[in-house]
């Protein structure tokens, strides 16, 4: 996931943050954000 997924998302949210929010926010404090799409180990924890 960490390999895949997480740069594909990180991806979209720039993409969105560029073309979609100035039409919303033009002055740029609002802004999207994925969280990590990883599975949270409870050992780790």
């Amino acid at each position: 996931m960490t390999k895949a997924i997480g740069p594909r998302l990180q991806l979209r949210d720039e993409k969105l943050n560029e073309q979609l929010i100035p039409f919303y926010d033009p002055t740029r404090r609002l802004f999207l954000a994925s969280e990590d799409p990883s599975p949270i180990d409870p050992e780790q924890q």
